[in-house]
């Protein structure tokens, strides 16, 4: 796993995700720039972002089944 950003190359905005998974562009870098690469051995790559995978890992809850 690494973290990348991707930026246009003419324009120079940013690739980014909002919590509700909405990608869009900006001009500046901040954490919904940041995402998660996972590359395959079938060349797919897989891109998450790294903001919400932190949140997932801080709020992971165990629920019994029919809790």
């Amino acid at each position: 796993m690494r973290v990348v950003a991707i930026q246009h190359v003419k324009t120079r905005y940013f690739v980014a995700m909002n919590a509700n998974g909405k990608l869009y562009c900006q001009a500046t870098f901040n954490a919904d720039c940041k995402f998660k690469e996972n590359i395959f051995e079938n060349y797919w790559n897989i891109y998450a972002r790294l903001a919400s995978i932190e949140d997932v890992v801080q709020n992971v809850r165990l629920y019994r089944l029919g809790d």
